[in-house]
């Protein structure tokens, strides 16, 4: 069976009558079954995540079991979604949702760093107001109950003193809050910032990277344990000398996030992994930024996870998917990713397109998969004189009333900005005026909520030009 890594059946089927646990290792969150012709059911597992993937499979197949034996376990031992985008954050019901679908996809952490929150990154000193902070520590249960692991990130890097003694505490202190609510990882991120000190800073730093790992090293000191690191040069893909200093002052124990060789990297293959993991010379843990869209927000992106190559959990730790503002369409990009970081050696992307159009949208899955598809193609929002308008609304039409509810109202503008879009290209093509459809659409919520991040980039001065050139990566012509 596809399904499990290892797989042998002596054939045949049965009911599970009785169930029997053994626990010992099994792989990364791995577990094994054994069923009889009598319906004998042994359950082997490594730890509570194996075991609850394993009841699952038996929950499943309870009465049509096969007589046999199973082996299954994970490829990547962190497999999990950040929510680091530019944008609304998620709602408490968006994140329990969310962590619904990573239960069932097997996936074990979430990293909550929404940059538009301010009590993560612009006022990073303050502690969250009673409201907030509850609604925190009923999302770290809410997890805890399905075996996941909750990671809060901070961002204290647009205006830290490194030098000074009480950021550093007030810093401390805020961590060990918001342990005390749940969260069990703790990240630092100094992504999208210059590497550059204030005044304060160079009496006792020679550079950023130096100043931010002697935080890092201050941070695992007073929490007896190893966080999660996000460096400000965590895209290049090349040596740098703030790398360099990196590798002379970062503790040991801590684990570096990176996006791959660009932003937005279309491929990441094993000479990538092996460079990045020679310049950082710390645990490696891969944040990809697919399928995230704040960079483009008129284009969805929808497909499956592609161009990973089948070795890099050999070299990273763990495996982190940035999600689009929508959480629900995200999901059909992250049921692949999933299938991915389980076990790359077996993993086809088309074949996860169509499964996560059949589990997403069960009753109109091949018009599930057309979006996903037309999408991707740039037919949705960049008209083609080829594309069939009459025959793909039909298609979307149908496709609209079998959504979900989620579904359809983060759709909902996309289709009508799709719409608009191809009337001003007919218009224009025909040589008539499109001016007022042109400024429907520099109005719409999509267009609206692009200009809202160049606007943002430009207030990191250098790392303006990053939007532009992962745009360009991702422009349809």
């Amino acid at each position: 069976m596809k399904e499990f890594r290892n797989f042998f059946t002596a054939g045949g089927h049965t009911a599970v009558r009785r169930i029997r646990y053994v626990c010992k290792a099994c792989g990364t969150d791995g577990f094994m079954l054994r069923t009889d012709a009598d319906g004998n059911c042994e359950i082997t597992y490594g730890n509570a995540r194996g075991k609850r993937y394993a009841e699952r499979e038996v929950a499943r197949r309870k009465e049509n079991m096969f007589i046999g034996r199973a082996h299954d376990h994970a490829d990547f031992t962190w497999r999990g979604i950040v929510e680091g985008y530019y944008g609304r954050p998620y709602t408490a019901d968006d994140r329990k949702d969310l962590l619904d679908f990573m239960d069932e996809m097997r996936m074990n952490i979430y990293l909550y760093a929404p940059k538009d929150d301010p009590y993560h990154r612009e006022k990073w000193r303050e502690p969250y107001p009673q409201e907030e902070s509850e609604a925190l520590r009923e999302l770290c249960a809410y997890a805890a109950d399905r075996a996941i692991e909750m990671c809060y990130c901070i961002s204290p890097g647009l205006d830290m003193r490194y030098s000074d003694e009480q950021d550093v505490r007030t810093l401390i202190e805020k961590i060990k809050a918001l342990q005390a609510l749940g969260f069990g990882e703790i990240a630092l991120l100094f992504d999208d910032i210059k590497a550059e000190l204030l005044p304060i800073d160079t009496e006792r730093f020679a550079s950023a990277a130096q100043a931010q790992a002697s935080v890092t090293a201050a941070v695992q000191e007073a929490l007896g344990r190893r966080v999660l690191f996000c460096p400000t040069d965590y895209w290049q893909n090349n040596d740098t000398p703030y790398r360099a200093d990196l590798r002379t002052y970062l503790p040991r124990e801590a684990a570096v996030l990176w996006t791959g060789y660009n932003t937005v990297a279309e491929y990441i293959d094993a000479t990538d992994a092996a460079n990045a993991a020679q310049w950082f010379d710390r645990e490696l843990w891969l944040w990809d930024n697919y399928p995230v869209n704040d960079f483009m927000t008129e284009r969805l992106f929808l497909g499956a996870l592609r161009n990973r190559d089948t070795t890099l959990s050999a070299s990273h730790k763990g495996m982190l998917m940035n999600p689009m503002e929508y959480p629900s369409l995200s999901k059909f990009a992250l049921f692949t990713a999933a299938r991915y970081m389980w076990n790359a050696d077996t993993y086809d992307p088309d074949q996860a397109e169509r499964d996560a159009a059949a589990a997403l949208v069960p009753q109109a899955p091949a018009e599930a998969l057309r979006l996903i598809r037309d999408n991707a193609a740039c037919v949705m929002y960049t008209p083609a004189k080829t594309c069939d308008l009459t025959e793909r609304q039909r298609a979307y039409r149908k496709l609209q009333k079998a959504l979900p509810p989620a579904m359809q109202a983060e759709l909902r503008p996309y289709f009508d900005y799709a719409q608009t879009e191809y009337q001003a290209y007919k218009r224009l093509q025909s040589g008539k005026d499109a001016t007022r459809l042109i400024q429907k659409l520099n109005a719409s919520a999509v267009r609206t909520a692009y200009n809202a991040f160049d606007t943002e980039m430009e207030r990191h001065g250098e790392y303006a030009y990053t939007a532009k050139k992962i745009r360009e990566c991702y422009r349809c012509v």
